[in-house]
């Protein structure tokens, strides 16, 4: 899976520095394993609950499996608001009962819904990789969310890292020491099947 347009996007809403092309690949690695780890840890959940279908809340634990700390928390807030918006979103729509016949309107993505940059859709079929049974209607655009922020919170110190290597663009060597060298992130590394 290929996070190019959405990396660039990411950070250009954060900082505006620019990437270099073996720093999106290495996000797009970092993306798809935490992806996958983050599903088989919430499927262990779902199984260990006598269930076939993965929620929300199951990925709600597997990320504080994963991401302890306040990179856990982050992940899950940023969910959560996802979710709310899409809710939102889809509870505002519902309201025209007037009974009028409705104009034909454009589509909208399930990003633009919830508020984020990220495609559930992506991150959903990255989910299929390691789950075959069923998923709850949201549970994708609850996972791009956290996926979200996480990697903008790896963005951000890498952007740090960049700026004390006095560099203009990020590259996976400061994406490598952000990984190896923040705690949180360690910590967390330690977890993912990489």
């Amino acid at each position: 899976m290929n996070f190019a347009t959405y990396l660039r996007k990411l950070s250009a809403s954060l900082d505006g520095k620019s990437i270099t092309a073996d720093a999106i690949e290495r996000f797009n690695t970092f993306i798809t394993n935490v992806t996958h780890t983050v599903t088989e840890e919430a499927g262990d959940q779902t199984k260990k609950k006598g269930r076939v279908t993965l929620f929300d809340k199951d990925m709600t634990v597997a990320i504080s499996i994963i991401f302890e700390g306040k990179l856990g928390e982050q992940m899950n807030k940023a969910g959560v608001d996802a979710l709310s918006k899409f809710s939102a979103y889809k509870n505002m729509k519902k309201k025209d009962t007037t009974g009028k016949k409705k104009e034909k309107t454009k589509a909208v993505s399930a990003s633009t819904k919830a508020g984020i940059i990220f495609p559930p859709a992506r991150i959903k079929n990255l989910m299929k990789e390691n789950w075959k049974n069923k998923f709850s209607g949201v549970v994708h655009i609850y996972m791009a969310a956290a996926m979200e922020a996480l990697v903008s919170e790896l963005m951000e110190e890498s952007f740090k890292e960049t700026a004390r290597k006095k560099r203009k663009r990020i590259t996976s060597a400061h994406i490598n020491t952000v990984l190896e060298e923040n705690e949180e992130f360690a910590n967390a590394m330690k977890k993912i099947n990489l």
